[in-house]
């Protein structure tokens, strides 16, 4: 192979890895964004509860799914009790297509192709609806799943104990893993490219175990949670730091990629996360929810408590609590998250109360997700999506994020590197990360220029992140030769 065109497949394989807070094709790809599952979008969500349209979905219920991904050309995907449905950005209906317990519409890179699970079914569709291939599996699957960074491979988690791996291009079977319990959410793709999996469901089989798998479906690794009300665990998110942040209720335990625990936080005696997945902003705020309705904002670097919110009991029973949604948060560290007291909540980077709005239900599980603009899309277990946005969000950006651009070069290098910013504060660093997230090395940007040199380590793959008076404005990763 010519020297440059193995060099551009060099760089193009480690590309395929994606991070946290890498860009995806689309604004939001697939359940909990993309697949590391942060729940974290680049853009300013509503500062205000305004309410740009909404639309029925013609079904009350699944408080547990009606999930919903946004294409890069601005078509809608929500799924529900009896169909998938495509809307335009206006809530204008597109196309719906029958499926009962239609769930977890993930989008292909190319997208050309939307992958939903509906019942036993794991369907690929076209942008028009029309089914391409069905794949059954040997029970319900209930969230959807997860794709690989090269659109080849589709994964899911099944009631029948099964994680499948599904060839995207004609719908086999490529491998199935067998679990000790029912598998409900969707799996993870860690910075290694390992898929990671939590165990078990509360209405079926349970099992409190973590699995990560290699991509040809050995067992790299598994730990036995001490999860409680069921047993079961949740989606796990990866964050800026590679770490993977698993829900287990009563626990929040944070993994390397080799499976060791690096920290955890919450007991039965005081309850930190229920199973829904954390959202985790670039700065590594973990922000979570529990069964008793509290928002927990978690500083990743420290492990203490920022904050924490309480949230409202549901109408329908006396002193019944809970955090229902997977939390989502935008660049500015505003977290929104739906509770069982029908309410959506934007809470701002200090536990604030910005705004809240009352649905006729519950927020649906798999509820919010972000447009390209800052829309914030939820559904209900009313039966309707809604979409909320106000013109306050037009032109918000963080100024750091306009006037400071980040160059990292050369990249990939023998350990020394430069990091060119074109505007330089009083307060800004470097921090230097190995793939188990321990900080090797942090260095002040003084020049618009500033030479970094990590060549005492071993080659291989490592993160950055660009601080800037305590606001992170860039992330990254360096390839060492």
């Amino acid at each position: 192979m010519h020297m440059k065109n193995k060099f551009l497949f060099t760089v193009a394989c480690f590309a395929a890895i994606s991070l946290t807070f890498a860009q995806v094709a689309h604004p939001w790809q697939m359940f909990h964004h993309d697949a590391q599952h942060a729940g974290y979008a680049n853009v300013t969500g509503p500062q205000t509860a305004t309410l740009k349209w909404s639309y029925n979905l013609g079904a009350v219920g699944m408080e547990g799914g009606n999930s919903v991904a946004v294409s890069r050309t601005g078509t809608i995907y929500v799924a529900g009790p009896n169909k998938i449905t495509a809307l335009d950005r206006n809530g204008n209906f597109k196309w719906s297509k029958p499926y009962q317990n239609a769930q977890g519409p993930c989008i292909s890179n190319s997208g050309t192709r939307i992958y939903i699970v509906s019942n036993r079914n794991i369907v690929s569709l076209d942008t028009m609806g029309n089914q391409v291939w069905s794949y059954m599996a040997g029970d319900t699957m209930i969230f959807g799943g997860t794709l690989s960074a090269n659109d080849s491979v589709f994964y899911v988690g099944c009631w029948d104990k099964y994680i499948y791996a599904i060839n995207t291009w004609n719908g086999t079977l490529k491998w199935r893993y067998l679990t000790f319990g029912s598998v409900s959410y969707p799996p993870t793709i860690a910075t290694d490219g390992s898929i990671v999996v939590g165990g078990g469901d509360a209405h079926r089989a349970s099992d409190s175990t973590v699995y990560a798998l290699n991509p040809n479906g050995t067992l790299k690794w598994r730990y036995f949670t001490n999860a409680i009300s069921g047993a079961h665990c949740g989606s796990p998110a990866i964050g800026p730091d590679g770490m993977i942040y698993e829900p287990a209720q009563p626990t929040l335990y944070v993994f390397d990629n080799n499976g060791g625990l690096s920290w955890s936080d919450g007991s039965f005696a005081s309850e930190i996360s229920g199973i829904i997945s954390p959202a985790i902003s670039p700065d590594t705020t973990i922000y979570i929810g529990s069964n008793q309705g509290k928002v927990f904002a978690i500083n990743g670097t420290t492990h203490a408590t920022k904050w924490t919110y309480q949230t409202g009991p549901d109408p329908m029973q006396t002193n019944f609590y809970g955090v229902i949604s997977f939390p989502v948060v935008d660049r500015w560290g505003t977290v929104y998250v739906g509770a069982v007291d029908h309410k959506i909540y934007a809470l701002d980077k200090n536990g604030n109360l910005k705004w809240s709005y009352t649905t006729g239900g519950r927020i649906s599980e798999a509820s919010p997700a972000f447009d390209s603009d800052g829309t914030l899309y939820i559904t209900s277990a009313d039966g309707y999506l809604y979409a909320f946005f106000d013109t306050l969000t037009l032109g918000i950006n963080s100024p750091e994020q306009i006037e400071n651009s980040i160059t990292v070069f050369p990249n990939p290098n023998n350990g020394v590197f430069t990091v060119s910013a074109t505007k330089i504060s009083s307060n800004e660093k470097i921090e230097i990360y190995n793939s188990l997230g321990e900080i090797i090395q942090s260095e002040n940007i003084t020049l618009e220029n500033t030479s970094i040199d990590i060549s005492g380590e071993a080659a291989g793959i490592y993160f950055y992140r660009v601080i800037s008076n305590g606001v992170m404005i860039a992330t990254g990763k360096l390839i060492t030769e």
